[in-house]
């Protein structure tokens, strides 16, 4: 399989709240709103990927793009750490200056799990620290 070139990798977080969602992405992380879907339920339920339509907002930053899914039927939040269950667990950004983006996204509220964590070249693992979005969703910044 290959992916096509040039295109950012896409993510969908179903939220419940998308405005709240759309300020945090946009305003708070400075990801670029890019398109808005609606998928009607017939064709939801044709492709049997929804069992009802639903709205998406759909947002670049670099090789990445979020989309925000709200659904009718507003499934229950999912917070949690990485062992709270299978499947999407975080979205990881590396980001080239760490301190400075964790100084702007605490300037603006963002609230982070705990402080930077060292590196640990041993396990080749650089300095991070992790955040939840304001839907519960568990977001890595990392920095070498």
């Amino acid at each position: 399989m290959e992916v096509k070139a040039g295109i950012p990798v896409h993510v969908a977080l179903v939220v419940q709240d998308v405005e709240r969602a759309v300020r945090f992405y946009r305003d708070v992380l400075g990801m670029v709103e890019v398109k808005q879907v609606s998928v009607p339920d017939d064709k939801a339920q044709r492709g049997r990927f929804s069992r009802c339509g639903f709205d998406f907002r759909t947002f670049f930053l670099g090789p990445l793009a979020v989309k925000l899914v709200s659904v009718k039927t507003q499934p229950p939040a999912a917070a949690g750490g990485v062992d709270a269950f299978t499947g999407f667990r975080y979205l990881g950004l590396v980001v080239d200056d760490l301190d400075q983006t964790v100084d702007r996204l605490r300037a603006a509220g963002v609230e982070f799990l705990s402080e930077v964590l060292p590196p640990e070249p041993e396990h080749n693992v650089g300095r991070l620290v992790f955040f939840h979005d304001p839907e519960g969703n568990l977001i890595e910044l990392y920095g070498v």
